[in-house]
C-alpha cells in the first residue's frame, strides 16, 4: 500500500503523511481509483495536525489550540478525516470543538441528548455540516464504502440545488 501511495502522490512528505502506520486491513481501506490522485491537484490541501485538534473554524479557515490558521487560503470545502470510533468519537474529540447555532458544541448536543441525525447526515442546530458515514447513517446496514457512495451523491445532488 505504501508503494501504491508513492506511485500515485506526486508529493513525497504527502504521501509519507497518507501513509498508514498499521497493518494494512488492521482499519478500514480506502478502495477506490481517484483518492490518492485527489491530493495531486492544487485545490487540495492535507493538513496533518499531529494529533491537537482544531479549536475554532471561521471566516479564514481552521485554526489551532493557539488561534493559529491552520491554512491561509480561502476555503469552498473543509473536510474532517478524524479517524474511526463508532458513535461518539468524533464528536468527543476532534470536532467535539465543533458549535453550532447556539454556541453548544456536537460533543456537548450528543452527551445530553444522544445522537439525532436526519439520515446520518445533519444534526439540528449546525447548519451546513454535513457527516458521511456517521452514526444513524446507512452505511451501518451495508457496506460502508458503497453506503458512503451513495450519501456523497445525495449530498452532491443537494448542493447543486441549493446553487440554483
Amino acid at each position: 500500500l505504501s508503494l501504491k501511495i508513492r506511485q500515485e502522490v506526486d508529493d513525497p512528505e504527502i504521501a509519507r503523511k497518507l501513509t498508514p502506520k498499521y497493518p494494512v486491513a488492521c482499519k478500514r481501506l480506502c478502495i477506490t481509483d481517484d483518492y490518492w490522485k485527489t491530493f495531486n491537484k492544487p485545490n487540495v490541501t492535507l493538513i496533518d495536525l499531529g494529533g491537537k485538534s482544531v479549536k475554532t473554524v471561521g471566516k479564514g479557515g481552521p485554526y489551532d489550540h493557539e488561534n493559529k490558521p491552520l491554512l491561509r487560503k480561502p476555503l469552498d470545502v473543509l473536510i474532517f478525516a478524524t479517524g474511526f470510533n463508532a458513535m461518539t468519537g468524533a464528536a468527543d474529540g476532534q470536532i467535539g470543538v465543533l458549535k453550532g447555532v447556539n454556541g453548544v458544541t456536537l460533543g456537548e448536543k450528543y452527551s445530553k441528548h444522544g445522537i439525532e441525525t436526519y439520515l446520518g447526515m445533519l444534526t439540528h442546530g449546525f447548519p451546513n455540516c454535513f457527516f458521511m458515514v456517521g452514526p444513524q447513517s446507512c452505511s451501518v446496514l451495508g457496506n460502508m464504502i458503497n453506503e458512503g457512495e451513495k450519501q456523497a451523491d445525495w449530498l452532491i445532488a443537494l448542493l447543486k440545488k441549493m446553487r440554483k
